[in-house]
């Protein structure tokens, strides 16, 4: 799925954090694009060294291998990122000297990626000594796009922008009523559940494969900065899985939920 993105749009490393989410099993009319789930921890220089040591426990079902060069802080090194992919390239994960993330094109359960994650972070552990995190996060992007969405005939739609007034709910669409210019609407809010921070950027896309087209973004960007053991990372993770779906259900009206399968376990 290729979605261009208004440039008034904040993204937050859109191509670095992408996402997809649903909790139950997904039908195939999701509007989702990837997952990532990101854990880090403090820097340790031995991963980058041995590398190869994680690679070897990782070989079979993400075989290819790239690396890339990111700019650190100027008085550093440049840090090294390792990414292990599928065959199928549906799947990778990047590990540097402070994080490990786990990336899908292809999300279809919750249950589906916390197991894919358990094992890697298992073969991790056993290649490197990671105590504790400093920020574990997840991120689902949700490219909304009406011409796939099932139960569209019980909409009304005398215009493009009455679709979305059925779709996301009026708190999130109702600055576009009085925009001069709807096509370059786009907000981020941001807020805290005790340690959980909830960042959702909105507003409307493009499509740019096939014929083209007007979606709805909806970008949540979950995470906490609170240190843990890294024994805990999975049942922070559940927490937070659990705030992303509160906020993607909260934004999108009950025939959007609908027209995706999302079930509403509030």
């Amino acid at each position: 799925m290729t979605v261009m993105i208004n440039a008034t749009l904040p993204l937050y490393r859109l191509l670095i954090l992408s996402a997809r989410f649903y909790d139950s099993e997904m039908n195939d009319n999701n509007q989702l694009d990837s997952v990532t789930c990101q854990i880090k921890f403090p820097a340790l220089l031995e991963i980058h060294q041995n590398i190869h040591l994680f690679q070897n426990t990782v070989l079979n079902e993400y075989p290819d291998y790239t690396t890339i060069t990111e700019g650190g802080p100027s008085n550093l090194p440049p840090i090294a990122n390792h990414r292990f992919a599928s065959s199928d390239g549906l799947w990778w994960i990047n590990v540097t000297n402070s994080f490990i993330a786990l990336s899908t094109s292809d999300y279809r359960s919750w249950m589906e990626f916390m197991k894919r994650l358990d094992k890697i972070m298992e073969n991790f552990f056993s290649c490197y000594n990671i105590h504790k995190t400093t920020r574990i996060g997840i991120r689902y992007i949700n490219a909304i796009r009406p011409s796939i969405l099932k139960n569209l005939e019980k909409m009304e739609v005398p215009d493009d922008m009455d679709i979305w007034r059925q779709l996301i709910d009026e708190r999130y669409i109702s600055p576009l009523t009085g925009e001069d210019d709807p096509k370059g609407f786009g907000a981020t809010i941001e807020y805290g559940k005790g340690d959980i921070t909830v960042r959702s950027t909105y507003g409307l896309i493009q499509f740019s494969d096939g014929p083209s087209e007007q979606g709805f973004l909806i970008d949540n960007d979950v995470f906490t900065m609170t240190e843990y053991s890294i024994k805990d990372y999975g049942r922070v993770l559940s927490e937070l899985h659990s705030e992303s779906r509160a906020a993607f259900s909260k934004m999108t009206s009950k025939l959007m939920k609908e027209a995706v399968g999302f079930v509403d376990d509030r």
